[in-house]
């Protein structure tokens, strides 16, 4: 066999396994190959990590704190200020100045969350899961998750909450495209046989809770994506994206980077 042959049957064979081959999919892979495949391929395959930040070290804090709170059954803000102090994450910041101010931000977001959550609980509303994880079968691949909070309300429908810490005000449009709540929807219901009938984000930084619908055919969109994205992975495509580089964490280092190769000229 010559060697061009045996390029040619060497890469139909690499075809061929990639459409057998598995992937574990979540909503952040998606999230980071729709942004960059190449910045996927750094963090996932490459096992680069994002470098620490204030605004990644205060949302780690506040996640953390919340489902603290929800699993050690606490009741009180001094306990859910308690606990955000036990567990802050001091990564990122240029100085203590900085730091405090950021830890002043996340006590403002904790003590709205606990106003809102009192007004909750008062009308019956109860957490059933925080930081629920979910694992269903995609196809050949596996889609995994975990979902900040499920609440039950006293007609014994559900609800999915997402937790989001960030500054950007989301249009009505994007709210209800999104396709994390509907891919932990899915979830939901394939681990547990739960189908909420709400599907929710609680932006913590603006204290704006804000219900979306969703249904069947959302779920069906966001597990189609996800096989989408699984399918790309799995085939090795990891082509740059240029138009996200000014945006990216590795714009500086990345072999790809074209805010990186202009600075050079």
């Amino acid at each position: 066999m010559n060697v061009m042959k045996m390029n040619v049957t060497n890469s139909a064979l690499s075809l061929i396994g990639a459409f057998f081959k598995s992937v574990t999919i979540s909503y952040s892979k998606m999230a980071a190959y729709d942004f960059c495949p190449v910045k996927y391929k750094l963090i996932y395959v490459n096992g680069w990590k994002v470098p620490p930040n204030p605004y990644i070290s205060l949302g780690l804090t506040v996640h953390a704190a919340l489902d603290n709170y929800h699993k050690r059954g606490a009741s009180s803000l001094d306990e859910l200020m308690s606990i955000y102090d036990e567990i802050w994450v001091n990564l990122g910041f240029k100085d203590p100045v900085a730091a405090l101010e950021f830890h002043e931000s996340g006590k403002k977001m904790l003590s709205d969350f606990f106003a809102w959550d009192s007004s909750r609980v008062a009308r019956g509303i109860k957490t059933v899961y925080s930081e629920k994880s979910f694992y269903f079968t995609l196809g050949r691949h596996k889609a995994v998750g975990i979902i900040d909070r499920v609440d039950k309300y006293p007609d014994g429908s559900h609800e999915v909450i997402d937790y989001k810490t960030h500054r950007d005000a989301w249009s009505r449009e994007k709210t209800d495209s999104d396709l994390q709540l509907s891919l932990y929807s899915a979830g939901l219901k394939k681990t547990v046989g739960i189908r909420p009938s709400k599907h929710s984000y609680y932006f913590l930084y603006r204290n704006d809770y804000v219900t979306s619908d969703r249904g069947r055919a959302e779920e069906k969109k966001a597990m189609s994506e996800a096989r989408r994205v699984a399918d790309a992975i799995a085939l090795g495509d990891f082509a740059p994206r240029s138009q996200s580089c000014p945006k990216c964490d590795f714009k500086e280092k990345c072999p790809e980077s074209s805010v990186r190769e202009r600075g050079k000229r």
